[in-house]
């Protein structure tokens, strides 16, 4: 049996070998040993800076790869219509050719590919809406697409969080981002991690200001008790570092900036933090979210989409985006000790739910039945 993946997933050529985002190649590396093979289309790039990026470990995998497209600026946009005919024609390909077709979305190819896949007849796929379901103003094309899979779409569709109205085809699927193996060997890490002051912080991905950047650094210079927290360690990178780690400075907090990290270098940032900081935007469900909880790393987290149904006051701080971060940052009791010790253990028990194992048991069971086809 071969999966079909149509996707918008950044990748690019180093020495000679295609290399993709480092979450969803692990990914599918995982689901692939449930198919003969994979062929997953995606957006290659001559080149990517500032990415954690690795090449497929399984060898059932191919690439193909699509005209890179969207953006911010206007001109980006206009890319997206200029680039459509050939990435159309290479995702149909794909997807005639597969017996089985996930489609990842929100995406800025989802405002045709999603029509073309239902004019072409395409009744063997699935969607994999990774994003905020229920935020409120999203872009247009978002906004379409949730439109057209709750209203047009043939097949499952996969969500974060379990919404009231709910359409019969809607799944609630956690997004994996851990093996079995991973969650013993961060349980018995965090173990040796002592829940004492002062305590570490740490946040993990893109120096955006989306991400909750300029709030961590703002909310720092304002919090009392500074000699309570150790450091705030950043993993990650963006075209802004420079200007982050320059306003950080001034925090009075020690902040260490260390880019991209490998996994086995970002599991010892995990192994060493008490805090997990991630005020962002909006989110589905973010996978360090669930990395973190394999550690007993406590969330600080934004109050947005699926969050509030896995982090609540027993095992984390929920933030409320429609208030100042800063003034309720410094309000949070984050050094209690028994409450680290006992939060810590809550949180570890959310691990889990994102095993690569118990995603690929419920695609079978789930996804691939629905389809009419057996694996």
């Amino acid at each position: 049996m071969r999966l079909g993946i149509l996707s918008h997933t950044e990748h690019c050529l180093i020495d000679g070998v295609w290399n993709g985002l480092s979450p969803t190649v692990r990914e599918i590396d995982h689901v692939s040993s449930c198919f003969d093979e994979v062929v997953h289309a995606a957006c290659g790039y001559p080149k990517l800076e500032g990415y954690q990026l690795q090449p497929y470990n399984a060898t059932n995998v191919r690439f193909v790869p699509l005209r890179p497209s969207g953006g911010a600026r206007l001109l980006d946009k206009l890319g997206i219509v200029l680039s459509a005919p050939a990435n159309l024609a290479a995702m149909l390909r794909v997807a005639r050719e597969c017996d089985v077709v996930q489609v990842r979305l929100p995406t800025g190819m989802g405002i045709y590919l999603l029509p073309a896949l239902r004019l072409a007849g395409i009744s063997n796929a699935w969607a994999k809406y990774a994003g905020n379901w229920i935020q409120e103003r999203p872009p247009l094309s978002y906004a379409f697409q949730r439109w057209w899979l709750g209203r047009l779409f043939n097949g499952p569709v996969t969500i974060n969080g379990n919404w009231p109205g709910m359409e019969s085809h809607f799944l609630a699927f956690e997004n994996p981002c851990l093996t079995e193996h991973e969650v013993t060997l961060a349980r018995t890490q965090c173990r040796a991690r002592k829940a004492e002051l002062p305590v570490r912080f740490c946040f993990v991905g893109r120096l955006e200001r989306a991400k909750g950047i300029e709030r961590i650094v703002q909310a720092l210079g304002f919090v009392p008790a500074k000699e309570r927290i150790d450091a705030v360690h950043f993993v990650g990178d963006g075209a802004e570092r420079s200007h982050w780690e320059k306003v950080a400075r001034d925090t009075g907090v020690r902040c260490v900036f260390h880019g991209a990290l490998g996994r086995d270098a970002l599991s010892q940032i995990y192994a060493d933090s008490h805090y997990l900081l991630l005020p962002s935007d909006s989110e589905g469900f973010p996978k360090v979210i669930a990395e973190a909880a394999a550690f007993g790393v406590i969330p600080v987290v934004s109050a947005v989409s699926a969050i509030p149904q896995y982090v609540s006051s027993a095992n984390g701080f929920l933030w409320q985006p429609d208030t100042s971060f800063s003034d309720w940052f410094s309000s949070q009791d984050f050094f209690n000790v028994p409450k680290i010790e006992a939060m810590s253990v809550e949180i570890a028990k959310l691990a889990n739910l994102f095993t690569y194992e118990r995603y690929c048991a419920r695609l079978q069971s789930e996804i691939i039945s629905r389809l009419g086809a057996g694996i």
